[in-house]
């Protein structure tokens, strides 16, 4: 029975013309959406899978009790899918045991056993200089804990618990060789647990780990602190794969030119960790991004080639399929088994079987019926934003078609100008094909891209035409490097050396095309209704084949892309807001005004500037802002600018202003972002002292201590004052010594006061105290051992926040001199 004849009642004309526009869509597609909305349903409202297998098992009764096929029965099934759908995410996101959380606690160091569940990767360090706490050297892999000492008894004798858990590990220096997957091995670790998200718009890891059903982290600080209990075997699977995996490896390294190795291991084998940041951003503006990461289109080259390859040496079609899926999965163990490659390999699987058992197969069943396996293996997938970049791509791929074939009874061209006339045709038939298939993948990936990674790259729709076809050639050259780099070491040269020019080429224009002003943009985040309101008429006007009808759905698709971005947004405050966000050992605060302008002051974090950049980057998206009016930074230390190089790729910034002293500065770091500033052609403003401007009724005064030449840059720190609506805001900087002393008869009693160097006791001093006199204090830092002293100097305060517990800290002041303080993380204790 399908479920499509089920639904339609033949007999009216008008519902036969209706059927007829309509694309006929296959019943494993109805029952494929079904339960992925089952799984929506179920990871939205919180209940006990009984309850959705109950209703399940009451579906199944009514189907039976249904004989005649009508809409009932179908419906019936449907549902039935639905909530089978959210029994499967529920019974996959049951609380973990946490039975390790209750023995310890976080920071604390144990020793575990266990199982190695996924294949290790390794992390080099980037040449990027934000974060210098990032190891050389990083082995990652996931482990299946079974043991943990977690202290001793009374007896003096080791305090060991039994665990059933997921933990993700964190092991500095390369140890791929003595950790393969399903190796049984101890490591004394740090354990650690996430906290929730700090700060508005930041990525919720804690949430992504839940999901990903891995209960904790554990940190490695030294390969010699893990020991292997395996046995030794010459048939291990797993170390099998970790040896193929190395030798891969050592092919791509040892035959790849230095400056394209990065490039090399992300596209051959995943390994994305030893991508240069500036590579990656470049691949990220320019559209391109997809040609880094392993997915269908790797897996499709590859197919492809060992297909043709096949075909050359005369083996027959049902073997050429057997081998080629076989190829592919000893492929997939060497990228370790990612997601996008496993999808990828179902895809052909399916496929493959249905061309072995002769059976008919359409687009949407293939796509379907992979959705339906990979949902019910992993039902978070759902929310996986690499699966629907993947399956959308194939999706537009099918729903556009190769475009026009040519006619058999074409007439043979007799002329060198009919030659050449049908050259040109044959030719820009195959390039409006491309473009058919490129304008269908942005039309459904766009707006995805645009929502979570908050980039648009028109300038893709040009480069992919090029790149593509160029990327295909490099594969192969790149499939051809490991085949023989593994077979026969010496003879991968010839292949690495090609491969090697044709990705310097392919970087190259990447990094031509991202240095294009207009060929790319950074957008804020969209309107919560968007992604289901276009998804929904562009499901319309796929499924509809002409009429008026598909036409106005057009329209309304166009429209809500114009709705989404004209619409202004909701978060510009009717006053002045001031927000203090949590990034560390740093400082960065947001100054947002009635009239959608924006300020940082200061952006940087102890040894973690790129994480820095990253959370005021979206804070800023989450509140609906591109560009940056002005950026003031304080002083010359690390934890309050190293963030802004960054920020400058990603936004508009319309004026920097410096101190005298940070301009001269002979510091690495100073030097560069004054060069940088200077390339990207943004004004520098030189601080003075009592320096003054008013924008939207807010007053702000920048006040700078007359230091000495010995001075420290702390000494030399820009002090902000802000006013309005009779309520001030301060926020000093790293004030303390000469500059403090200096500066006490210019400062007047504050409402609110960011405590000066992250709350140290030699920049809050009784002085200082006695001349701000806050009522609040906000202090940038975990630094809590401080509370003393703070309460103890400022007599005044009412309430002292720390980011580290608060998160984010929000200053709402408004025009009749009300104001109000908010928490992101109200009630949260940190515990490190």
């Amino acid at each position: 029975m399908r479920l499509s004849e089920t639904a339609a009642s033949p007999g009216l004309p008008a519902e036969s013309i209706l059927h007829s526009r309509v694309t006929r869509v296959p019943s494993v597609c109805l029952i494929a959406v079904c339960f992925a909305l089952g799984i929506a349903l179920g990871n939205t409202l919180y209940s006990a899978p009984s309850v959705f297998l109950t209703a399940a098992f009451a579906w199944l009764i009514a189907t039976c009790i249904i004989r005649k096929p009508s809409r009932r029965q179908s419906l019936s099934i449907l549902m039935l899918f639905i909530c089978l759908g959210g029994a499967r995410v529920q019974i996959a996101g049951m609380p973990p045991s946490d039975r390790l959380r209750e023995f310890t606690r976080d920071g604390a160091v144990v020793r575990v056993s266990g199982t190695v569940s996924t294949v290790s990767s390794l992390r080099l360090k980037t040449t990027s200089i934000s974060d210098e706490r990032e190891p050389e050297e990083q082995t990652r892999f996931q482990m299946q804990l079974d043991r943990a000492v977690v202290g001793h008894g009374q007896d003096g004798r080791p305090l060991e618990v039994y665990l059933d858990e997921t933990a993700i590990v964190y092991l500095e220096g390369d140890a791929r060789m003595q950790i393969w997957m399903g190796a049984e091995i101890s490591l004394l670790a740090r354990v650690n647990w996430p906290e929730p998200p700090a700060n508005p718009g930041e990525f919720d890891f804690a949430g992504w780990l839940r999901r990903s059903s891995i209960d904790s982290i554990l940190f490695v600080s030294t390969p010699e602190a893990v020991t292997n209990h395996s046995t030794e075997s010459r048939f291990s699977p797993g170390k099998w794969m970790t040896r193929l995996r190395d030798s891969a490896w050592q092919a791509v390294v040892q035959n790849v030119a230095p400056e394209v190795r990065g490039i090399a291991l992300a596209m051959l084998l995943g390994e994305r960790h030893q991508l240069p940041t500036e590579i990656e951003e470049n691949f990220v503006a320019s559209g391109t991004m997809h040609l880094l990461a392993i997915s269908g289109l790797h897996m499709g080259i590859l197919s492809l080639f060992l297909m043709r390859s096949f075909s050359l040496i005369s083996v027959p079609r049902r073997g050429s399929l057997i081998a080629t899926l076989l190829l592919s999965l000893i492929y997939a163990s060497l990228t370790g088994f990612q997601p996008s490659v496993m999808r990828a390999v179902l895809f052909l699987s399916v496929f493959v079987c249905g061309q072995l058992l002769s059976r008919p197969q359409s687009a949407a069943g293939l796509i379907a019926s992979t959705a339906s396996i990979m949902l019910i293996w992993e039902p978070t997938l759902l929310f996986n934003v690499g699966a629907w970049l993947s399956f959308l791509s194939v999706t537009a791929l099918s729903w556009v078609g190769h475009g026009p074939r040519q006619d058999a009874d074409e007439p043979e061209p007799l002329t060198s100008g009919e030659k050449i006339r049908q050259l040109i045709f044959h030719v820009g038939r195959w390039v409006w094909g491309r473009y058919r298939q490129m304008l269908a993948i942005l039309a459904v990936t766009t707006p995805l891209i645009a929502v979570v990674f908050h980039v648009l790259s028109p300038v893709g729709m040009v480069v992919n035409l090029v790149l593509i076809p160029l990327t295909m050639v490099t594969l192969c050259f790149g499939f051809l490097t490991i085949l023989t780099g593994v077979i026969l070491p010496v003879a991968a040269v010839l292949p690495g050396t090609v491969f090697s020019m044709m990705l310097i080429l392919v970087n190259g224009t990447v990094g031509r095309v991202a240095d294009l002003t207009a060929g790319h943009t950074y957008v804020p985040d969209f309107p919560t209704w968007f992604l289901p309101v276009y998804y929904g008429l562009l499901l319309g006007v796929i499924t509809l084949r002409t009429g008026r009808l598909r036409r106005s759905l057009i329209i309304m698709l166009l429209g809500s892309v114009a709705v989404a971005q004209l619409l202004p947004s909701e978060n510009v405050p009717d006053g002045m807001r001031c927000t203090v966000l949590k990034v560390g050992h740093g400082s960065a605060a947001v100054v947002e005004l009635s009239d959608g302008r924006v300020f940082l002051v200061d952006a940087g974090s102890m040894r973690a500037g790129q994480r820095a950049a990253e959370t005021i980057e979206r804070f800023l998206w989450s509140r609906g802002h591109d560009q940056i009016n002005e950026i003031v930074i304080s002083h010359a230390d690390a934890d309050h600018y190293n963030a802004v190089e960054q920020l400058l790729r990603k936004f508009n910034v319309g004026r920097v202003v410096l101190s005298r002293q940070f301009v001269r500065s002979k510091a690495t770091g100073p030097l560069r972002l004054c060069e940088r500033l200077g390339k990207e052609s943004i004004p520098i403003l030189i601080a003075r002292h009592n320096l003054r401007f008013d924008e939207a009724g807010v007053s702000a005064r920048i006040l700078q201590a007359s230091v000495s030449s010995e001075a420290t840059d702390n000494e030399a720190s820009l002090v902000l004052s802000l006013e309005y609506g009779g309520r001030r805001v301060l926020l000093p900087g790293d004030l303390e010594g000469e500059g403090l002393a200096f500066l006490r008869a210019n400062l007047t009693p504050q409402d609110i006061v960011v405590s000066p160097h992250h709350g140290a006791v030699s920049a809050n001093t009784p002085s200082f105290a006695e001349a701000v006199s806050p009522h609040s204090l906000i202090v940038s830092s975990g630094n809590t051992d401080a509370v003393t002293h703070l309460s103890g100097v400022y007599r005044d305060l009412q309430r002292c926040y720390f980011t580290a517990d608060s998160g984010a800290v929000t200053i709402n002041l408004k025009p009749d001199g009300t104001f109000s303080i908010d928490e992101f993380r109200a009630g949260f204790v940190s515990t490190r």
